[in-house]
């Protein structure tokens, strides 16, 4: 937070949205019955789709730097 009050010029807002889908084992992300819609999503989206199996340590997009 020191960081965006000292420097505000330097804070990046990317409005793109994404979609994200946490909460599942790796039968359901890559079994047979979620296999056709992930497609049609990522076919839709693309890589605004992003999929986890936890959202212990969910970061993307996020950055301090």
């Amino acid at each position: 937070m020191k960081r965006i009050v000292n420097s505000p010029e330097k804070l990046v807002v990317d409005e793109t949205p994404r979609l994200i889908v946490f909460g599942f084992d790796e039968d359901q992300k890559n079994g047979k019955n979620w296999k056709p819609h992930r497609e049609k999503l990522r076919d839709a989206i693309g890589n605004r789709l992003l999929l986890r199996g936890s959202s212990k340590e969910f970061r993307k997009g996020i950055s301090i730097d």
